[in-house]
């Protein structure tokens, strides 16, 4: 029996060992919780779904935005008791609001390691923020749970951080998909917006993730894209310059769109509503807004189907793209949790369809294909606002079925995030991580960059003497070649300076060793940093300052160690080569 239990023991650990390290063993694990993302997906799509119709009255089979004919005083209340729902739970529970690492953070600064538990509650306020017809989407919470079940499984299995890191990004990818029922946009979420950038070594492990989610959504009966898009003419060439000024628009669209967003939400923090009231303030403004139109309650997808189907007036189309965009700006800046991926698209329809309607006033003999207008609006805005061209395009074409047009889509899609990225410089996900002061632009792995720190690269055995001892004893105590540089003290053991052990031995300093001082050695404190310093920091500050040498000061005024130049060159460097070889393959 004992000899049994050794046996299975081994096994195990064989087995860890693989999962862990093999990339087929990471290829497995992505596979198995890809199915159980998407079928924690389905759920939670289910729920919310049942939660808007129940709340809404909506008719059966039919989602919220889509349905234009809903009682008003559930267009108010809903809102209204969503947001002092939302406000009650961070009132009375405030931890529940506290501040979560997402997919992109996690994979950027923290090596992949997310919390589960943190996740699971952004999750649920995200569940309850749509279900009450805030205008955010639900995909943000998906992406969150998705990736962080990933990243749990992950440190379970004890990986490493590159491993981990490819976890949280085949995590996100299978929620995504099975969000929308597009493997090939999750696969691209995850490379562009989690990972930073196509991998050829993880490629399999996200490609899997994603596959296993779809297989799983066509088990479940989802089958086909997301919207029916009526036939449309192929476009001539006037139509091309034509989508290249609603690309232009579309870039400018998304600016407008997340700015506001942060204006709205510095309007509501400057205010005098206590913080934990500012949901229902939203919740007000919100079912004020629904009540010009149902439309721009939700997420946004249910009414794309609508206006790929219907035409509305110029005037009413650019009423209801304002009335989206204030919902949106204000569902975020008054604390609905979610995302505007979603939002985005119906945002980018509706500029198409503005678009149509004015080139059909401007050029009445040109009939335009409407249609193309509506799918390259949403493909421009939404690669304006979230930042990724690819996982927008594939999106946008996945969920119409237009395959067709998808040289269109991408280039359309690839110029509005140039012109938002050299105009404006961020997307929404990296426009809130500078609001909240991180200096992030992706999700490009420079974790590894705040963990070098000037405590790791310091050389430590620097004695330290008071400023008032004479140089001969110094030469008495500190022979020549015992150590480079040493620390100077005022009598209260602050520090001074540094005073390089060369200098205090120079041969033309014999006949006054008697005489002097180490302070009349000792230049005047110069720059400095912390032990906290980053590696970025550091060399930022040799290059201002033109040392060699930086010592490195306690936050009391004691002196640490001292960092070199050259030292701090080759750590970082042989950082870099290391991480970008991982990206690499070798």
């Amino acid at each position: 029996m004992p000899r049994r239990k050794t046996l299975i023991r081994r096994v195990r650990v064989r087995a860890l060992r693989t999962l862990r390290r093999s990339e087929i063993g990471l290829i497995l694990c992505c596979a198995i919780a890809g199915c159980a993302v998407a079928m924690l997906v389905l759920v939670l799509h289910d729920c919310v779904a049942f939660m808007q119709r129940l709340a809404f009255d909506l008719y059966p089979g039919v989602t919220l935005g889509a349905q234009l004919r809903i009682a008003q005083w559930r267009v108010v209340l809903v809102p209204l008791l969503g947001g002092g729902a939302l406000a009650m739970i961070l009132r009375l529970l405030p931890a529940l609001g506290g501040r979560v690492a997402d997919p992109i953070e996690a994979s950027a600064l923290y090596g992949g390691r997310m919390s589960l538990r943190g996740s699971t509650r952004l999750t649920a306020l995200t569940f309850v923020s749509n279900g009450a017809g805030a205008s955010v989407g639900m995909e943000a919470g998906y992406s969150q749970i998705g990736a962080a079940i990933f990243s749990a499984v992950g440190g379970r299995l004890g990986m490493v951080r590159d491993n981990r890191r490819t976890m949280v990004t085949a995590g996100a990818a299978a929620a995504i998909t099975a969000a929308f029922n597009a493997p090939l946009a999750g696969i691209f979420y995850g490379f562009e917006l989690v990972h930073g950038g196509l991998s050829a070594r993880r490629l399999a492990p996200v490609v899997t993730a994603s596959i296993c989610a779809w297989l799983v959504l066509m088990v479940a009966g989802h089958h086909g894209p997301v919207f029916v898009i009526p036939p449309h003419p192929e476009p001539a060439p006037l139509d091309f310059l034509l989508l290249i000024l609603l690309a232009l628009l579309g870039a400018a669209l998304a600016v407008l769109a997340m700015t506001s967003v942060g204006l709205t939400e510095r309007l509501l923090r400057r205010s005098r509503i206590p913080q934990w009231l500012l949901p229902v303030v939203g919740g007000v403004m919100i079912g004020l807004l629904g009540l010009y139109s149902p439309q721009i309650l939700g997420a946004g997808l249910g009414p794309i189907q609508w206006h790929f189907e219907f035409r509305l007036s110029l005037t009413v189309l650019l009423a209801l793209l304002l009335a989206k965009m204030l919902a949106s700006a204000v569902s975020i800046g008054a604390g609905f949790r979610g995302g505007l991926f979603s939002s985005a698209l119906l945002l980018g329809a509706l500029l198409g369809a503005c678009f149509a309607q004015l080139a059909g006033v401007l050029l009445p003999a040109h009939d335009g294909p409407r249609a193309l207008f509506l799918l390259a609006g949403m493909a421009a805005t939404g690669a304006g606002i979230v930042g990724a061209p690819l996982t927008i395009s594939f999106l946008v074409i996945e969920t119409t079925g237009s395959f067709a047009a998808a040289p269109v889509l991408i280039a359309v899609a690839a110029l509005s995030a140039m012109l938002v990225r050299l105009t404006f410089g961020y997307s929404f996900s990296t426009w809130r991580f500078h609001l909240r002061g991180l200096t992030l632009r992706g999700a490009h792995d420079i974790g590894w960059i705040s963990g070098l720190t000037a405590a790791r690269l310091m050389h430590r055995d620097i004695p330290t003497f008071p400023i008032q001892m004479p140089l001969a004893s110094l030469r008495q105590a500190l022979p020549l070649g015992s150590t480079e540089w040493i620390g100077v003290s005022h009598h209260d053991g602050t520090y001074a300076g540094m005073l390089e052990t060369a200098r205090a031995h120079d041969p033309d300093l014999n006949d006054l060793s008697e005489m002097l001082i180490l302070g009349d050695l000792t230049d005047p404190p110069g720059p400095e940093i912390g032990p906290a310093d980053d590696v970025r920091h550091v060399l930022q500050t040799f290059a201002a300052s033109r040392l060699t040498v930086l010592p490195v000061v306690s936050q009391d005024r004691r002196a640490l160690g001292y960092v070199s130049e050259s030292h701090c060159l080759r750590r970082y460097l042989a950082g870099i080569y290391h991480y970008r070889g991982i990206d690499l393959g070798f």
